[in-house]
């Protein structure tokens, strides 16, 4: 799992921004939308839109399991 830079752990934070809508993690190797929807969804929408988003060259989006939403908190902001 992705750690904060400032928190000293194994595999820092590191993020490659250069593609148009999307962020790639460069430690788990996931990408994902940018920027992110925030008006909260219920998984069945989520999930329709995701199977339905074409984006950077991608058309297999899904929704995010558990563990990994919780690998992109930074847990030192608030």
């Amino acid at each position: 799992m992705p750690n904060p830079a400032a928190s000293g752990l194994p595999n820092p934070q590191r993020y490659d921004v250069t593609t148009a809508g999307v962020v790639q993690d460069l430690v788990t190797g996931r990408t994902w939308q940018r920027p992110a929807n925030t008006t909260g969804l219920f998984w069945p929408a989520a999930n329709t839109i995701c199977r339905e988003l074409s984006l950077a060259g991608h058309q297999d989006w899904r929704v995010p399991s558990l563990l990994e939403l919780v690998s992109l908190v930074d847990f030192t902001r608030t």
